[in-house]
This record gives structure tokens, C-alpha cells and sequence, in this order.
């Protein structure tokens, strides 16, 4: 973690926490380019999975910039996730599992 950095949401360190209790070691905060992704996990084929944990009053559903983004990510070759961060506190289980169905799907 970029311990210069005290502005991480409740929803971020709630996420991290999460990750780390199943024994993930996520990036936090990755720079790829212009963009700066929440979370970086390998995957079981040797991609990489961005996570991305949004805010309501941040990501809209059908928000063009973020879907952009996306696509800058995935042209990269990273996997996408967008999680709300309602269902992180609310449905952290099925939120680790949807992360971990992504994570351990090999292309």
C-alpha cells in the first residue's frame, strides 16, 4: 500500500481487507498509463484482473468515461471488474466469488 496516501474510501480498505483474507496480494492504486486502477490481481493464466470498486456518486451505470477506460485497460490486456461498492459491504461473499471466477478463468 502507498502509505504517503490517506484518502483511500471505506470501500477501498474494506476490499483490501477482504483480498487479503483469502490470501490475495492485491497492487493498490496501480498506475497503468493515464489511468490509476484500485486493485491489481494476477490470474491463474498469468493475466492481470483490474478492480475497480465505484461509488455511486462516481460511476454511473452506462458512464462513458469509465467504460473508455475499460477498453484502455482491456486493449492492454487486463480483465475488468467493476464492483459496487454497495455489494462490497453488503455482499462481500459473492463479491469474492465473482473476483475469484474471473481471477481463476483460464482463456
Amino acid at each position: 500500500r502507498d502509505q504517503n496516501r490517506s484518502d483511500y474510501s471505506p470501500c477501498e480498505l474494506y476490499m483490501f481487507t477482504l483480498m487479503c483474507a483469502e490470501g490475495w496480494q492485491p497492487d493498490v492504486q496501480v498506475n497503468v498509463g493515464d489511468a490509476r486502477v484500485d486493485f491489481v490481481l494476477g490470474c491463474e493464466d498469468g493475466g492481470k484482473l483490474a478492480i475497480e470498486t465505484d461509488g455511486r456518486e462516481f460511476h454511473e451505470p452506462g458512464n462513458q468515461k469509465d467504460a473508455a477506460r475499460d477498453a484502455f485497460l482491456q486493449a492492454l490486456g487486463y480483465r475488468v471488474i467493476r464492483i459496487p461498492c454497495q455489494d462490497v459491504f453488503q455482499k462481500p461473499t459473492d463479491t469474492i466469488n465473482s473476483i475469484r471466477e474471473i481471477k481463476d478463468k483460464v482463456d
